[in-house]
């Protein structure tokens, strides 16, 4: 008979901007989803990082470096983001993450972005394509405003 393991989990929340706060993606309503979700899926969150206000295009994040510390010494099967531009707008870096996770056996679970591996990827690459769009149109705006 096969016994099914409760899965583990870590939540990452971020916000990048007090617009953000301000618009709805506060960190507490990040943190009440994940909650809900892992009381609904019978998965026990073992620990809750959080990142406020910090851009996803910055890996050095003082609560994501933490996350990814403590789950080298103690790996959970999963780290759950509301979304995935909640951990990344950095496609390469991305993966890279991903791929490390999977070594120790975790995997990212994201709540409003249900989709498969490639479907991943490709959003990634678009989040990854817009942060750099949104630069170009920052540069160019300063550059006009002089």
């Amino acid at each position: 008979m096969k016994v099914n393991k409760t899965k583990t989990a870590y939540a990452y929340l971020r916000v990048g901007s007090r617009h953000q706060i301000a618009g709805g993606t506060s960190i507490n309503q990040q943190k009440e989803e994940i909650k809900k979700y892992c009381r609904d899926s019978n998965i026990r969150l073992v620990d809750v990082f959080e990142d406020c206000p910090e851009s996803a295009n910055n890996f050095n994040r003082r609560g994501f470096v933490r996350m990814l510390g403590k789950n080298v010494a103690r790996p959970v099967d999963l780290i759950i983001a509301t979304s995935l531009d909640r951990i990344s707008r950095d496609c390469r870096e991305y993966l890279n993450i991903k791929y490390q996770l999977a070594k120790l056996g975790t995997r990212f679970f994201f709540l409003s972005d249900s989709f498969s591996f490639y479907m991943e990827e490709i959003m990634e690459a678009a989040n990854d394509f817009e942060s750099r769009f949104r630069k170009r149109i920052d540069d160019n705006c300063d550059c006009v405003n002089g």
